[in-house]
C-alpha cells in the first residue's frame, strides 16, 4: 500500500485560524477595557482549540487506518502463503521457501548460479580485503 501524504487537516488549520483571531479579539477587549469583547475572543479562542483537536483527531484516525490496512494485508499475505501448514511449520516457511528456490535454480541454471557464486565470492574478497591481494 503506498503511504500517502496527509498535509494538515482543514480542521486544523481553521482551527488555528480562529483560535488566533480570537486571542486578538480578547487582546483588543484588553486593550479597550471592552469586556463583551474580551469574552467573546475567549469564547472563539476555546473555539478554535477544539476545532484544531478535532483535526488532529481526524489526523490521527486516519493515519491509524492506513497503518491497521496494512498490517491486515501483510498478514493475510503471510497467512495465505502457510495456507495448510502447521503453526511452527509457517514461522520457518520464508527460510524453506527460499530455500528451494535456490536449490531449483542450481539445478536448472548451473552455469549461472556458479557464476553468481563465483562474483559474489569476489566482491565479498573485495570488500574485506579492500582491493588488496
Amino acid at each position: 500500500m503506498p503511504k500517502e501524504e496527509n498535509p494538515m487537516d482543514k480542521d486544523e488549520i481553521e482551527g488555528g485560524a480562529r483560535a488566533f483571531a480570537g486571542k486578538a479579539e480578547e487582546a483588543l477587549g484588553e486593550a479597550t477595557g471592552d469586556e463583551d469583547l474580551q469574552r467573546e475572543g475567549m469564547r472563539h479562542q476555546a473555539a478554535g482549540e477544539a476545532q484544531k483537536l478535532f483535526g488532529a483527531a481526524k489526523d490521527a484516525a486516519r493515519s491509524a487506518s492506513h497503518t491497521a490496512g496494512a498490517a491486515f494485508e501483510s498478514v493475510r499475505d503471510s497467512v495465505a502463503g502457510g495456507a495448510g501448514r502447521a503453526p511452527e511449520d509457517r514461522a520457518a516457511a520464508p527460510a524453506s521457501d527460499g530455500a528451494a528456490w535456490v536449490a531449483d535454480f542450481v539445478r536448472e541454471q548451473p552455469v549461472l548460479a556458479l557464476f553468481g557464486a563465483a562474483t559474489l565470492g569476489y566482491a565479498l574478497a573485495f570488500l574485506f580485503h579492500g582491493g588488496r591481494r
